[in-house]
């Protein structure tokens, strides 16, 4: 086994797989996330070839079993980075057409299974003295929207969680990056958003330098930009802080 391993969650489609094959690029062991065992093995079959050690792990992030086996298996390939992707996309609905189910689901999976599972890769980097957790938030995390009202609210819970998990880090060699994204083409019939390779590929960019907090990548026209992000260094969209 490699030194280098990164757990990779929702890595069944989208900027999860596409992380997935830019870190074995890098020379990095996975471990595969997601609740379609099919896709997954998919991807992992067309990797085997490449002589990677791959595994898959699939379950639900609402479920403590799930949050269980993850660990387990982080901790038997002694991972270095966990990124956090896997979450309910936004319905864009108004807050009294969403149900309970919904509300709680989203909030669930976009937050609390997020920071559950955190909290105890966390507590395995303390143990080894060293890891990187990349977060995968959105523009919504920094900015509120119409019609985004939950979706909103779990992402800046995580923002917030992030930014003060950050700060308990300071002194540690635990890196925290968070990650702010605007529309990406992540399934075929989208017709707008950034390109998902290229985004995935920036964010690995961003990770290999070391020492960026956070990443901000909106590829919104200008007339839609608030433009709030002016703690960093903002270009053509792209801001990371230091």
């Amino acid at each position: 086994m490699r030194n280098n391993s990164v757990l990779i969650t929702g890595s069944s489609g989208g900027i999860g797989e596409y992380l997935s094959s830019i870190f074995l690029e890098e020379g990095y062991d996975l471990i595969l996330h997601g609740r379609d065992k099919t896709k997954l093995m998919n991807i992992k079959n067309r990797i085997k070839s490449k002589r990677y050690n791959v595994s898959v792990v699939v379950g639900d992030l609402k479920y403590s079993k799930t949050i269980e086996r993850l660990c387990e298996e982080a901790k038997k390939k002694d991972i270095s980075v966990l990124i956090n992707n896997a979450a309910i996309t936004c319905p864009g609905l108004p807050l009294e057409e969403l149900s309970d189910k919904k509300i709680v689901d989203m909030i669930t999976l976009n937050m609390i299974a997020t920071i559950k599972l955190t909290r105890r890769i966390y507590s395995f980097f303390l143990e080894k003295d060293g890891g990187t957790i990349i977060n995968i938030n959105s523009i919504v995390g920094l900015e509120p929207k119409k019609d985004r009202t939950i979706y909103c609210a779990s992402k800046f819970g995580l923002r917030g969680f992030s930014e003060s998990l950050r700060l308990e880090s300071k002194g540690s060699n635990i890196k925290i990056m968070d990650v702010y994204l605007s529309k990406v083409k992540t399934r075929p019939n989208d017709n707008f958003g950034m390109s998902v390779e290229s985004i995935a590929r920036e964010i690995c960019t961003m990770f290999k330098r070391g020492n960026v907090e956070r990443l901000v990548i909106d590829g919104r026209p200008e007339e839609y930009r608030i433009n709030k992000f002016k703690e960093g260094k903002l270009v053509n969209g792209r801001e990371y802080e230091i």
